[in-house]
């Protein structure tokens, strides 16, 4: 579910499924594993996630949307580097 600016609500979406109302759900994808049998898991996320945005291209709907990357901060990539 989106909220009025086009941003995911997760409490939205959690009162559409105590309604039974699903209608209105979107779902994110953001990593491919698998693809016509084909395990994928082994490939870099940057391959993955390019193939992702090329199938996602030819099959348009506006329940399943591509999801962009989440750029990390300086901050949380010198935390993970810290441990």
């Amino acid at each position: 579910m989106l909220d009025p600016s086009g941003q995911p609500d997760f409490n939205a979406l959690q009162n559409a499924f105590d309604r039974r109302s699903t209608a209105e759900i979107v779902m994110f994808v953001f990593d491919l594993l698998w693809l016509n049998g084909t395990d994928l898991r082994e490939q870099p996320l940057r391959s993955r996630r390019a193939l992702l945005r090329d199938l996602m291209a030819e099959h348009t709907s506006d329940a399943i949307r591509f999801s962009e990357a989440f750029r990390r901060t300086r901050s949380r990539s010198s935390h993970r580097l810290a441990r």
